[in-house]
């Protein structure tokens, strides 16, 4: 195995400011063990047999209403492409079949441009499932919104900054936009209040790298005074660019620190501070932390995109090569059963992916469970 480079494994923070966390918190929501309550797929990670899909992940347009910087899917956005509101419904009956147990509405573009979301987002709730969104919250209706208190389990708000100027110049919007997203997340938290059957969660996203660190405490302040239940943390990682903003003697280090010791004092039972420690230690890893040489993590985590393909993974939206078919033209459950999604499977090579995807920590997980080998015999 490659070993890491010299530079910080867990993001620092003073002893005193930052909350102690079991790693096997059964309230983690972040918790990449999240896996291990899933016995049945874990049983079928150990034989070579296909594992039904737990998470499908939608795209429903390919139109986003801003243009952020690091944006992973900007090169999709110039399709436009737009998913049937019919073609989804079938989708989510299908899904239902196959015994999926949830649902994620993202991009791709920006899931509120989509004119029918609500109508999906109420079939999907008949089934069953469990849903999520990821959302730069610029969009919300009244009734997305009543769907989203009734039934949804999390809404996540990408917001990146806690000034306008930072949140004008790195999602390349107008600068008054971001206090529309900060009065939609407290209208939704409002909302959410007024329910007591509610189980939704509200998430505010600050993904960080050095053109807007400086912003990360402020960015925390305005979470929550906007009422989010949490702050998540996480570094920008490029995909087909380098991730060298994270590399040895980065000054990206030093600030976060700095910027850190505030978030840190904000923590409190109704504001939970999230930093993905083990994503900024992978991130400065010449093997990005990549234990594994087999993705199973992408059979747990169906994906379609706004024009119809159902991709190997998130990764790969919208590359042909790696899609196992479209349900304009046939249903999603053949295409997950199919021949075509069977041999490109066989020749996915993980050491060429991109670092730090979806199924990363699933993959470590699975690798861990079926070669664990140091003494197993002796709890």
């Amino acid at each position: 195995m490659v070993e890491p480079a010299p530079t910080p494994t867990s993001v620092p923070a003073t002893a005193a400011a930052r909350p102690r966390r079991e790693p096997m918190d059964v309230t983690d929501r972040f918790s990449p063990f999240k896996l291990l309550t899933h016995p049945d797929v874990l049983a079928a990670a150990r034989r070579p047999e296909p594992m039904r899909p737990i998470n499908l992940e939608i795209n429903p347009v390919n139109i986003c209403n801003q243009s952020c910087t690091w944006c992973t899917y900007g090169y999709l956005h110039q399709r436009r492409e737009v998913l049937p509101p019919q073609r989804i419904v079938e989708l989510l009956d299908d899904a239902a079949r196959l015994g999926v147990q949830s649902v994620t509405w993202t991009g791709g573009g920006e899931p509120t441009v989509y004119p029918d979301l609500a109508d999906v987002v109420e079939h999907a709730a008949e089934h069953g499932l469990r849903q999520g969104m990821n959302t730069n919250g610029v969009r919300l209706t009244e009734r997305l919104r009543a769907s989203m208190v009734a039934g949804f389990s999390y809404v996540r708000f990408s917001v990146d900054a806690g000034s306008p100027d930072v949140y004008a110049r790195t999602h390349r919007v107008n600068a008054a936009l971001h206090q529309v997203v900060l009065d939609n997340i407290r209208r939704l938290a409002d909302e959410r209040a007024a329910s007591s059957a509610s189980r939704l969660a509200i998430g505010f996203s600050f993904l960080v790298d050095t053109s807007n660190v400086s912003d990360l405490a402020e960015g925390a302040r305005r979470a929550r005074a906007a009422g989010v239940d949490y702050f998540q943390v996480k570094p920008i990682v490029h995909y087909e660019r380098s991730n060298g903003q994270f590399g040895e003697g980065s000054t990206v280090w030093t600030e976060l620190e700095r910027q850190l010791d505030e978030v840190w004092a904000l923590h409190s039972a109704d504001f939970e501070v999230r930093v993905l420690d083990y994503k900024f230690g992978d991130i400065t890893r010449a093997d990005h932390g990549r234990t594994y040489d087999v993705c199973r993590g992408n059979e747990l985590l169906a994906t379609v995109g706004a024009d119809g393909s159902v991709d190997l993974c998130c990764a790969y939206k919208g590359v042909p090569e790696w899609s196992f078919g479209n349900i304009n033209d046939e249903r999603f459950f053949d295409i997950w059963n199919g021949e075509r999604r069977r041999k490109l499977l066989a020749l996915v090579d993980v050491k060429r992916c991109p670092p730090l995807c979806k199924a990363h920590e699933m993959n470590k997980l699975i690798h861990y469970i079926n070669h664990f080998d140091a003494d197993r015999e002796f709890p």
